[in-house]
């Protein structure tokens, strides 16, 4: 196994007064290979099912089952599956482009990327994707569910989701999802940045946004990080984004299964500049984006501004397992540089400011303009003009 880096009474009745089951009880085994109950289940319903059954469906359903009872983010992934994950995380696939985890018998949404199908359509986090196409997502695997969301660019899917108390349909076409996870806009002398996803490719995006702002001929006086949205994406990504903002010291505390705790350090050679540097987070903002902006708020090297992040410190690693998929699993957690766990509860920002009712919390309405009506934008900008203000008077 390979490592890729790191869901009729009556005849029930009679079934069990005629003894389909042993009367003398046995206890489960403790691995499943000589596991009575398994196959005695198996058994039963190669017997007795109204018709034949499907032997490898019923075999991804039990390992799909038995993996989403570990916790929401524990997966197994047929090889088609497998392959959309992995595309993923290369930045190119195709999709509606919307991070989500198995919750309350469907799917919820922590965000939807930037510029793709999900995000144009109005899909935000905290979504429950109840039905696709009509099909209702409560008893389809978190594998079958990718499935369904995923497909050849062009075609068209319904995705019906539950907001509070109102379901709503969204007609969505599917493209080529190609993630361009970090983008830069230059105003009032104050450098905007969004990280919309942690893909291979943000270090050295990043790298090359550092050296445009070394070469502007008039300096920047204040930087914006904007994570919101952000579902996050390679921890290693998340490392190397803080070595851009810090000189060196702890980014995160990983903790495994023996608890072992292993301290997560970052030491880049390129940075950004050293003027004040404000955080957008949300609560779609999670993992390697809570990394961040809590490693940025641990060093006060940043002011956060916005809402409570999403509050997801598990750690997924995915293994191929080669002609079968794969199999992506919680191999351990993650805490704050100073220890404090971040699991249902997030970040919280050193100042709260509401976004606007009717925006999708993003402020990027093209490459090169940003929307005057995100509020929280406008209030870091506000923020950082006013800290160089009083930079010059003094």
């Amino acid at each position: 196994m390979m490592k890729l880096k790191a869901v009729a009474i009556g005849c029930l009745s009679c079934c069990l007064l005629a003894g389909c089951w042993n009367s003398k009880k046995q206890k489960p085994a403790k691995t499943f290979e000589d596991d009575p109950l398994f196959k005695e289940v198996i058994a039963l319903v190669q017997d007795k099912y109204v018709k034949e059954p499907d032997i490898n469906k019923m075999l991804v359903g039990a390992l799909s089952g038995m993996l989403s009872s570990l916790d929401s983010y524990s997966a197994y992934l047929p090889a088609d599956s497998y392959k959309l994950l992995a595309d993923s995380a290369y930045g190119e696939f195709g999709g509606i482009g919307v991070e989500i985890f198995p919750s309350d018998g469907g799917v919820r949404v922590i965000s939807a990327i930037d510029e793709t199908p999900a995000a144009k359509a109005g899909i935000q986090p905290g979504d429950l994707i109840i039905a696709i196409d009509d099909k209702a997502t409560q008893g389809m695997s978190y594998s079958e569910i990718l499935t369904c969301l995923h497909g050849r660019p062009g075609t068209l899917l319904k995705v019906t989701v539950q907001r509070g108390e109102e379901e709503i349909i969204f007609p969505i076409k599917r493209s080529v999802v190609v993630i361009n996870p970090v983008k830069l806009i230059i105003k009032d002398n104050i450098a905007y940045i969004r990280i919309g996803y942690f893909n291979e490719s943000v270090a050295a995006r990043l790298k090359e946004t550092a050296y445009t702002l070394q070469k502007l001929d008039k300096k920047v006086t204040g930087l914006v990080l904007d994570l919101r949205n952000n579902p996050g994406g390679l921890l290693e990504q998340a490392v190397n984004t803080v070595g851009y903002f810090i000189k060196e010291g702890i980014v995160a505390q990983i903790v495994d299964r023996t608890k072992k705790v292993q301290l997560i350090e970052t030491k880049e050679s390129v940075s950004f500049p050293d003027v004040p540097l404000i955080v957008l987070i949300n609560s779609g903002s999670a993992s390697a984006s809570e990394i961040v902006a809590a490693a940025l708020k641990y060093h006060k090297r940043a002011v956060i501004l916005g809402k409570r992040s999403y509050g997801k410190g598990s750690i997924q690693s995915v293994f191929a397992i080669p002609g079968y998929g794969g199999v992506k699993l919680t191999t351990a957690k993650f805490l704050t540089p100073a220890g404090e766990e971040l699991t249902m509860k997030g970040v919280q920002p050193d100042i709260t400011v509401d976004s606007a009712p009717n925006m999708m919390n993003m402020s990027l309405i093209s490459n090169k303009s940003l929307n005057e009506d995100d509020l929280q934008v406008s209030r870091s900008f506000e923020i950082l003009k006013s800290v160089a203000a009083l930079k010059r008077w003094q």
